[in-house]
């Protein structure tokens, strides 16, 4: 018996992130899958899995556990945006026939939140934002109702246009001439070059692009029209002072012909929070910590930690402020950014060490000498440490 169903708190969260929207705003939500370090061998769908950290010149290979995870695009009050997660599940992969594969498993996701969104939001739009990985035929072709799909393809994909006009005879065509390839369009100097600006951190970073509309592809079916987006290489700086650093170019499709290109690349953009939750869950919330085996606790316990840290920062998006000024050695946050994870946790550490630290204010002169100080629930040598400025 299960000691808590996960699926209650990440519906608290995603009901809360749909009723924030406006109206005519589709849900985005990023896909991802992330490996758990597991040094047992008896450990539940633990395997030998490739080493995303490694070498790009050598595979490493480390014991794991694999975790699908969705997560959803709150918008915060100051115009950025933050990821939180909405949905975490096992994916062990296929050691038996009644196994599904990644991609099975991210499809099978995919329905279920389309279904529990149309619960309570039927017309709400559903975007889903991934990479190469989660963009390929199983995906593209069962993709739910009032629902898209924004992933990254190869340079070298295949794509045709529609049938120019309908034969004669025999079978209608399905698809017709093939278009250039997305790396051909890169390099194809007769197509301009197009531009739009999008807010990224609180700024605003111009993007050069190319497309194409209405686009078909043999492993997307050809009743889905697709639209093709090539995004130009681009320099950047980390620092005023620094060197220019360059990120290459990316090729995209969306299977929304309606969307614009700005909300289709602003939700790109978002997509690598997801990252970020990864990241944040096992360095800050101890996802690698836990010493379980079971078959039921490598599920739960990674879909606590998930709902505990999405529940953090909804706390603090219903009470933006800190309550204390942060100290001066830290450096301070601009408005129009968002609060690290790492300060709320301190900011949750000094409200749960406030009545301990408190206890020392209501010292009573008038008491007996012989009266004895009241233990402490919790270690008085944590309090000093984490109240630092309580």
């Amino acid at each position: 018996m299960r000691r808590f169903d996960p699926s209650k708190g990440f519906a608290l969260i995603r009901d809360f992130i749909v009723d924030s929207l406006e109206p005519n705003k589709p849900l985005v939500v990023a896909i991802d899958d992330t490996i758990v370090r597991r040094a047992g061998t008896n450990t539940h769908g633990s395997k030998w899995r490739r080493d995303p950290l490694g070498p790009p010149f050598q595979v490493n290979l480390v014991r794991a556990q694999r975790y699908l995870q969705l997560s959803a695009a709150l918008r915060l009050q100051n115009g950025s945006t933050r990821m939180l997660p909405i949905d975490l599940v096992h994916a062990p992969g296929r050691p038996k026939s009644d196994d599904p594969t990644l991609t099975e498993l991210a499809v099978e996701r995919i329905h279920q939140l389309r279904v529990d969104l149309d619960q309570n939001h039927p017309h709400r739009k559903l975007w889903i934002v991934g990479d190469a990985s989660f963009t390929n035929q199983t995906v593209l072709k069962n993709i739910p109702e009032r629902t898209s799909l924004i992933g990254r393809i190869r340079k070298d994909a295949k794509l045709h246009y529609p049938p120019a006009a309908p034969r004669t005879k025999g079978r209608a065509k399905v698809y017709g001439e093939q278009a250039p390839r997305p790396q051909e369009l890169l390099r194809d100097e007769s197509v301009p070059w197009q531009m739009c600006f999008i807010k990224v951190h609180g700024k605003k970073v111009r993007f050069r692009f190319k497309t194409i509309e209405g686009l078909l592809s043999r492993k997307a079916g050809g009743n889905r029209p697709l639209r093709l987006i090539v995004l130009a290489p681009r320099h950047y700086k980390k620092k005023k002072a620094g060197r220019y650093l360059y990120k290459g170019e990316a090729y995209l499709i969306c299977t929304d012909p309606d969307a614009s290109i700005r909300d289709i690349l602003t939700a790109y953009l978002q997509r690598w929070d997801i990252e970020v939750d990864f990241r944040e869950q096992k360095s800050l919330l101890g996802l690698e910590d836990a010493m379980v085996r079971s078959e039921a606790s490598t599920s739960l316990q990674p879909a606590a930690v998930a709902i505990a840290y999405a529940f953090l920062h909804l706390a603090h998006h219903l009470s933006p402020r800190e309550s204390q000024e942060p100290p001066k050695w830290q450096k301070a946050i601009a408005k129009d950014r968002r609060l690290p994870t790492s300060r709320l946790l301190n900011q949750f550490r000094k409200e749960l060490w406030f009545e301990s630290i408190g206890t020392f204010s209501d010292f009573d002169a008038q008491s007996s000498a012989d009266q004895k100080q009241e233990k402490l629930d919790f270690p008085i040598h944590s309090a000093v440490l984490y109240a630092s400025s309580a």
